[in-house]
């Protein structure tokens, strides 16, 4: 993927943004790791939308935080569609309240992220990032090619225990407000559909089959589907709400029309 090297509020960002004008702009968060995770999506999407990702070299939640609202803030979004997963989920739950931002897509549910201390954290990860065997063991179903899981170590970085551990320190998942829909893998070990149920009892929650954590990288064909099933939905919810912005708009404006007259 083709990022550029910008600053941003005195933040050096890898910023990747492409595919044409459209009503809907796609941001594709980060969390805990590095946005060439969701490169199959950045390359599928850009095709139709405004599609938006981003890294820093400081990756903690708070820093993550900020530099996600000024990217809403000044890259001129009107229909910001925030994609997260895992632990990132918290972010996008707190970008929701932005006036911007018209809807949520999270990838799993994690109730209760556990804090392992850094004597453990640090060499299972180096464990992890030596033997894909075991990464696809933790994080992949049981049928998924050793290829994929060995093409998706060469993309990610495995975060640090001091990033890890400031995303779960600030982990808390609620009922969304807005439009939202929850993509849960059958197969991920860390989520559960239960916790889906409990923040979407009454939304879209898709289920994808022998898919594990990283579903977006191991099944994008089908995750990509369904995230375009549900942007299609939200294409004609931003076109009601224009309309009715403009209605709003016009008969203000007559209103102060005939006071003036």
């Amino acid at each position: 993927m083709d990022f550029s090297i910008e600053r941003l509020e005195g933040e050096k960002i890898r910023y990747f943004e492409s595919g044409p004008e459209s009503p809907l702009q796609v941001v594709f968060l980060p969390g805990i790791f590095n946005p060439e995770i969701w490169r199959h999506q950045l390359r599928y999407f850009r095709g139709n939308f405004r599609t938006i990702s981003y890294s820093t070299d400081a990756k903690d939640y708070l820093t993550q935080k900020r530099i996600a609202e000024k990217i809403l803030e000044k890259r001129d979004l009107e229909n910001a569609v925030i994609v997260s997963q895992g632990l990132g989920n918290s972010i996008s739950q707190e970008l929701e309240y932005r006036e911007n931002v018209i809807a949520t897509v999270m990838t799993g549910a994690i109730r209760n992220p556990r804090l392992y201390p850094q004597r453990l954290y640090n060499p299972a990860v180096k464990l992890l990032k030596s033997e894909p065997k075991l990464f696809k063991k933790a994080f992949f179903s049981s049928v998924s090619d050793y290829r994929v899981v060995r093409q998706f170590l060469k993309d990610v970085e495995l975060p640090s225990h001091r990033i890890y551990s400031s995303f779960v320190n600030e982990h808390a998942l609620r009922r969304p407000v807005k439009k939202s829909m929850i993509i849960h893998p059958m197969s991920d070990r860390f989520s559960s559909v239960d916790e889906a149920r409990r923040l979407h009892p009454e939304a879209c929650i898709s289920v994808i089959q022998d898919a594990g954590t990283f579903s977006f990288y191991e099944k994008p064909e089908e995750y990509n589907k369904a995230l375009l099933d549900f942007l299609n939905t939200l294409e004609g919810f931003v076109e009601t709400r224009e309309v009715s912005q403009t209605q709003q708009e016009n008969r203000s404006l007559k209103d102060f029309v005939e006071i003036t007259e």
